[in-house]
């Protein structure tokens, strides 16, 4: 995280909230991506999963301190509660890193927060806090659409 002004990434952060929310609502869902690494000196992705978010940070080696992380994180924090109007207690933050040699992601708690959403009809379960991933990768809609069509035939 090189350092830029909060500002730019405050108003990006709200106006694409605003605009996929709108979307969202008109199309009957309540789980989207909002911001994908639009601005380079914010490489991260945030989801909205029903009034919850999840952030995900792309650490770089060469770009991305613990320390600059640690002094981040205040900020990151404010921006999503103020932009997205949730609070705190519902925003999950990730690290990815790559990964070297034969290394993997781990399960990362053991807190269980589970929930349901639904989309399409159809309900999920969500797990936001022990993984790295989520269980329902937003980017499939369409083919979890086809398959309930398919399978309703």
């Amino acid at each position: 995280m090189m350092k830029v002004d909060n500002s730019i990434f405050f108003g990006r952060v709200q106006k694409m909230f605003r605009h996929y929310s709108k979307r969202a609502k008109k199309q009957s869902i309540t789980c989207f991506r909002f911001y994908d690494r639009d601005i380079p000196s914010f490489p991260l992705s945030i989801d909205f999963y029903d009034q919850k978010l999840y952030v995900c940070i792309y650490k770089h080696p060469y770009y991305t301190t613990d320390k600059q992380l640690e002094e981040f994180y205040p900020i990151l924090y404010k921006i999503l509660c103020e932009s997205c109007a949730v609070n705190s207690d519902d925003i999950f933050i990730r690290e990815r890193e790559k990964m070297r040699d034969k290394n993997q992601y781990e399960k990362l708690n053991k807190n269980a927060s589970i929930f349901t959403i639904t989309e399409n009809g159809l309900k999920f379960y969500i797990n936001l806090s022990d993984y790295l991933d989520t269980w329902l990768f937003l980017d499939h809609r369409l083919t979890r659409a086809f398959v309930k069509e398919e399978t309703n035939g």
